[in-house]
């Protein structure tokens, strides 16, 4: 599982290592679950949360 935010730097550089370990071991078996934690107020917008998703190529399921 990995939390994450839209802005946080340290999750921005980790990003590419998770996406990496997820292409590589997904036939073994690995799913990755990022699971979003906002900080920040805007980082609570869908609208903001979803062109994020999009943009790094991840499946949004979105929890009600």
């Amino acid at each position: 599982m990995n939390f994450w935010t839209l802005t946080c730097i340290s999750w921005l550089r980790q990003e590419p290592y998770v996406r990496a370990w997820s292409q590589g071991y997904r036939n073994d078996g690995l799913v990755v679950i990022g699971v979003h934690m906002p900080e920040f107020s805007f980082e609570h917008e869908v609208d903001w949360v979803r062109p994020a998703v999009r943009a790094r190529g991840a499946t949004e399921r979105r929890k009600n």
